[in-house]
Parts: structure tokens; sequence; C-alpha cells
């Protein structure tokens, strides 16, 4: 029989595509962060999981009003903190607000993200992942019972 070769090696399979950001539901708007995340008592100043190294753009002279809008524009903003200092402080962070803790400086500050897509309409993980391996609704409801012929 004719000499067996070795099959070709497979190509390597391509990289899997990079996460997209978590989608803003802008009908949702913005939570109130506190101690524990959204809406968990007194608000303060925004902390993200890297201790706030770098992750947010800062403008002096914003009204919370702006600082808010500037957040809705910015497509890599989270979410934002506002203190009213010195005409008002905005930071617009570019990492995910996990909390907020008392503001040190003892100023009137509050801390304010993007709810996401997931958190107002379900799912996991603010990705739409997986959602098609669910049983569709028909499947889980009984049929509806026949119509009763009318009566004569």
């Amino acid at each position: 029989g004719p000499p067996g070769f070795p099959p070709p090696p497979l190509p390597p399979p391509p990289p899997p595509p990079p996460s997209p950001p978590p989608e803003w539901d802008p009908q949702a708007g913005y939570c109130v962060v506190g101690p524990k995340g959204c809406g968990t008592g007194k608000s303060g100043v925004c902390r993200t999981d890297d201790a706030n190294k770098g992750n947010y753009d800062e403008k002096w002279k914003v009204n919370e009003v702006d600082c808010k809008h500037s957040c809705d524009y910015a497509r890599n903003c989270y979410g934002f903190q506002h203190t009213t200092a010195h005409g008002g402080i905005c930071r617009l962070y570019r990492d995910t607000i996990l909390h907020a803790v008392p503001d040190p400086e003892k100023r009137e500050t509050t801390c304010q993200r993007k709810r996401l897509w997931h958190e107002t309409h379900g799912g996991g993980g603010g990705y739409t992942v997986g959602h098609a391996l669910a049983p569709s609704p028909s499947s889980i409801d009984p049929p509806p019972p026949p119509p009763s012929p009318p009566l004569r």
C-alpha cells in the first residue's frame, strides 16, 4: 500500500475576541454608590480595585450636573465623583467603581456610577453571553387550554 504520511498539523485556534466593555443602560442612569456598592448608605469618594491610581480625569470648577453630563458622553466613563469644594471638583472614572468611602476631608462628596444593562435587564456579567441557551418561555409555560366549543 502507499506509505502513510502523518496528517498535516492543525492550525492554532484563533485568539478569543476581547470582551466588550459592560454596556451602560442610559434609561436606568446612575446609582449613588455607598460603602457596599449601589444604594448602600452614605456616599463619599469613589473606590476602584486599584486604589485609584491614575484611573480618573479630574476637572475643577465643574458643577454636579455638568460633571454627570461629561460622564454621559464619555464611553470609557464608568461613573463620576463630585465634590462641592473649590467650585466643584469632578472626577470621571475609567475603571469599575466598587464602593465609596466617607470623604476623609469631610467635604460634600458624592460618588455615582452608571447602571449597567444587565443590572436592570437581568443576566450576568454585563454581557449577553449564554442567554441563547436558556429555554424559551414557551417550553416552560403550559400550552393554553383549547377554546371550549360554543354551547347551543
